[in-house]
């Protein structure tokens, strides 16, 4: 059992990250309200955003279900308030080497939100143990002391679902992207503009401009 001066030591020694992995296309305000919620759990955690770039292959099977690059992901992202250095592009936004990469993966520590939706979709956050038997990398969060660090052997990363990410468009409670951009490209000019001022929590002439252009 570990002694106070050796838990006062380590969390000296350690940083708590708190990872936002996602499409986010786009990211509205269902999903600022998570992240801020996140940062009142971990007041003393480095906060970020990650998320790729449009993969072609992707694009070419799928365009309606990616229509937006990582730069007009993070111009979105920041209209609502989020500042710009919290935003990074990720190949891989489940495992971020581009912004753990600035940290030390003997001493500090990973959490990562998730949404209930993808709690459910996402066969990696069953927590199944590995082949060998060994607890997968993914962990439930339990409480910060019974954490170890994110390297990728004995480290593990841990989830944390506060609840469903749901948020108001135009008077209709919705739960995901795609309804968004379907609400969207069906909607009427006025329409559209209290989408985007609901979608970021303002009106915002860019921003719409952004929709219609790839939305339709």
């Amino acid at each position: 059992m570990k002694t106070f001066k050796q838990f006062y030591t380590e969390a000296l020694e350690s940083k708590l990250v708190v990872i936002f992995p996602g499409r986010f296309q786009p990211f509205h305000t269902g999903h600022k309200n998570y992240y801020d919620n996140a940062k009142k759990m971990f007041p003393q955690a480095d906060f970020y955003i990650a998320t790729s770039d449009i993969n072609p292959k992707n694009a070419a099977k799928e365009p309606e279900r990616y229509p937006f690059t990582f730069a007009e992901k993070k111009e979105i992202i920041t209209a609502t308030g989020i500042p710009a250095n919290e935003v990074v592009q990720t190949v891989q936004p489940y495992r971020p080497i581009e912004i753990l990469q600035n940290y030390n993966p003997d001493t500090d520590k990973v959490i990562y939100l998730v949404g209930e939706k993808d709690m459910k979709e996402d066969p990696r956050f069953a927590f199944t143990p590995t082949k060998t038997g060994a607890p997968s990398y993914f962990q439930p969060y339990k409480d910060l002391e019974q954490m170890v660090s994110f390297k990728e052997k004995g480290g593990h990363g841990y989830v944390v679902a506060p609840g469903t990410i749901t948020f108001i468009v135009n008077g209709k409670q919705i739960q995901s992207a795609s309804e968004l951009r379907k609400m969207f490209k069906e909607g009427d000019k006025m329409q559209r503009m209290d989408i985007v001022a609901d979608v970021i929590g303002k009106p915002d002439q860019k921003i719409y401009d952004l929709f219609t252009k790839k939305l339709g």
